[in-house]
């Protein structure tokens, strides 16, 4: 596959870099809300993704497969692995340097900062240059801002006279929870893991979705008790070890869905479940429908 080169034409929002210069890596692209934010989900190539400032604040998530990468979007230089759930937040008016070294899969959110500060309900909460802090700072973990945009994609997708109201509380949804992320330190999370610690984990995690979830052995990766490992981790991510556990394997499971020459049998076994009738149950709670509808509406 071809690498991507980096462009150094001045574009005026995310959505015209991607509408103009890389239009065949989109899979689908929507427009959302109000304020006319941009959604696309992509299959980029490997490359300099390094672009030129923009006035969106952009969250990026990563979907599929692992992919390392070296970036700075405006708080220092980091480089390393990403996976599938973990986001990262650009600020507007910021030149990026990124290089990917592989391919990879994303669910882009573009927001039009100037339009965001008019239509927030309280502009005065919002910083005035669009800079969150520390969340600009390497790949996050933060279930809750994931699933906002999850939400967020699902929702828009549905011709519904709602839609345009759901994606607006939505945007304002996310855009408090980056704000309650603003004082975060990619270093050390007060009460909770330490980033290396947290990192440790979570690699272990998506590295043994197939296995029998092991609390007591993560726990003592990081030298601590089982009881204060549950609680700082879910200071850390908003959730318990087994909640994010379960999490990953629904969402290698959609994944493994959309892949044709798979059974469903065969996904339930690569995510850890013993049958399909397991795989089932915690599918249904997690998206709504069970594994066979998920793919059927995703392969037309």
């Amino acid at each position: 596959m071809k690498k991507h080169d980096r462009h150094y034409s001045t574009f005026e929002s995310n959505k015209d870099f991607y509408a103009q210069e890389i239009s065949d890596a989109v899979i689908k692209h929507r427009t959302v809300g109000r304020i006319q934010a941009g959604m696309m989900h992509s299959m980029q190539q490997a490359g300099d993704w390094s672009n030129n400032p923009m006035p969106d604040l952009v969250l990026l998530q990563h979907k599929g497969a692992s992919y390392r990468a070296r970036a700075n979007v405006g708080l220092g230089v980091y480089e390393g692995e990403h996976y599938a759930g973990n986001f990262v937040v650009i600020p507007p008016d910021v030149s990026t340097e990124i290089e990917v070294y592989d391919p990879h899969e994303v669910l882009l959110l573009a927001i039009p900062y100037q339009a965001l500060k008019a239509f927030f309900y309280d502009s005065n909460m919002l910083p005035e240059d669009g800079f969150f802090g520390a969340v600009h700072y390497g790949s996050r973990t933060d279930y809750h801002t994931t699933n906002i945009m999850d939400r967020l994609w699902q929702h828009v997708a549905e011709d519904s006279p709602y839609s345009t109201l759901y994606a607006d509380q939505l945007i304002i949804h996310l855009i408090m929870r980056l704000l309650f992320l603003k004082g975060d330190t990619p270093v050390l999370f007060k009460g909770g893991l330490s980033f290396a610690n947290l990192k440790r984990v979570v690699d272990i995690m998506h590295n043994e979705l197939s296995d029998d979830f092991g609390l007591e052995r993560l726990a003592k990766e990081v030298e601590l008790s089982t009881w204060y490992f549950i609680r700082a981790f879910k200071y850390s991510t908003g959730m318990t070890p087994y909640e994010y556990f379960t999490w990953l394997r629904i969402n290698k499971a959609k994944l493994l869905l959309e892949d044709r020459m798979l059974s469903i049998t065969d996904v339930a076994r690569l995510v850890g479940y013993k049958s399909t009738q397991a795989l089932a149950r915690v599918f249904i709670r997690h998206v709504g429908c069970n594994p066979r509808h998920y793919r059927q509406s995703h392969l037309k």
